[in-house]
């Protein structure tokens, strides 16, 4: 297991995957405890990854939040502009929806 340590101070955990036959984005994210966009961003996916292909997994930060009805970024964050800004990009997305894992 290796550590990258990120421009906000934190260590987080980076592994490198070799996929398997039956592997698909959202088993691979649960296996891991992340989430496929993190997946999908990490290596520039545009379509589900073969057997045998290497990925880079990043597990974030924080505990896992589901996202509810009528949940915002802003009220998920209690209001606080820089934990907004701070979940998003933990998250690697630009925003939330209903069902979505977040981690905070």
């Amino acid at each position: 297991m290796n550590k990258k340590f990120d421009n906000i101070g934190r260590f987080k955990r980076i592994f490198v995957y070799k996929t398997e036959r039956g592997d698909n984005l959202d088993s691979i994210a649960e296996k891991f405890g992340t989430t496929k966009i993190i997946i999908v961003s990490d290596n520039l996916l545009s379509e589900q990854p073969r057997p045998g292909e290497m990925l880079v997994i990043e597990k974030p930060e924080g505990k896992a939040y589901i996202v509810k009805p009528f949940d915002t970024i802003e009220s998920i964050s209690g209001g606080d502009k820089k934990r907004e800004l701070e979940i998003l990009k933990n998250n690697k997305t630009d925003f939330v929806y209903v069902g979505q894992k977040l981690y905070i």
